[in-house]
């Protein structure tokens, strides 16, 4: 990948290149760097975080030998959070790994996006979904989406060029668990079950829906770790409007 990269000369016609990463995925395993290392799991998978960042410093390295740092933008994420095995402190807070949870520690995961002179410095809180990629990666691109399917993603694009300060998404919805099959009739993806337990939230508050009824809210400025369930008071308005 990073011998393709080198070979591109500045100027010629942009390319997409997507990177699927294994790490830092369970089982926990050494990397080159430790393959002999036979300690604790918890530094076995501190070790797969650093060759992450090893592997990541190749990739933008070639990028810079390319001459191209300019004029390529580097999207870092993932999917969802840690295993429930990978515990770590943050603020003076203990955080365990929510994987497959839907408390912010199973769905709030990483996104960093770089590109000198093009990108805001610094970070922000600007609502983006993993939906919201595909039609941000086409409008940067210059590509046309197929008319004849809805998207739930939101363009972030000028968000990264910085020509606005916030994206379009005010909410996000999201589900923590439940397996899925391809529906024969329209292709599309749908859930084994009808409905399965989601969080909606804004940049603030984020409400627990279980069989449509929100049943538990949380502020998550004053309360990160989701401990006071506010469900006793007034329903945030945006959180009242999404949930029907």
């Amino acid at each position: 990948l990073c011998d393709f990269i080198r070979k591109q000369k500045d100027g010629e016609k942009p390319f997409f290149i997507y990177y699927p990463m294994i790490l830092v995925h369970g089982p926990n395993t050494t990397t080159p760097r430790n393959k002999d290392n036979k300690g604790r799991k918890v530094a076995i998978f501190r070790e797969m975080v650093e060759y992450t960042d090893v592997l990541i410093g190749r990739i933008t390295k070639a990028v810079a030998d390319s001459g191209q740092t300019k004029d390529t933008i580097v999207v870092f994420m993932t999917d969802n959070g840690s295993s429930s095995s990978v515990v770590a402190k943050l603020d003076g807070r203990t955080i365990k790994g929510g994987k497959g949870r839907d408390d912010e520690t199973g769905i709030n995961s990483p996104l960093f996006i770089t590109c000198p002179g093009t990108t805001p410095i610094g970070v922000r809180d600007t609502l983006v979904d993993l939906t919201d990629l595909l039609p941000t990666f086409a409008e940067i691109g210059g590509a046309k989406l197929p008319k004849k399917f809805k998207l739930d993603g939101r363009s972030v694009a000028k968000v990264i060029t910085g020509e606005e300060k916030d994206a379009p998404r005010e909410w996000i919805c999201a589900l923590g668990h439940g397996g899925a099959r391809v529906d024969a009739t329209t292709g599309r993806v749908m859930p084994l079950q009808k409905w399965t337990l989601r969080v909606l939230r804004d940049k603030r508050y984020k409400g627990w829906a279980e069989k449509r009824k929100i049943t538990q809210l949380y502020d998550l400025k004053a309360d990160p770790g989701e401990k006071k369930n506010l469900i006793d008071s007034k329903l945030p308005a945006v959180v009242a409007a999404i949930a029907k």
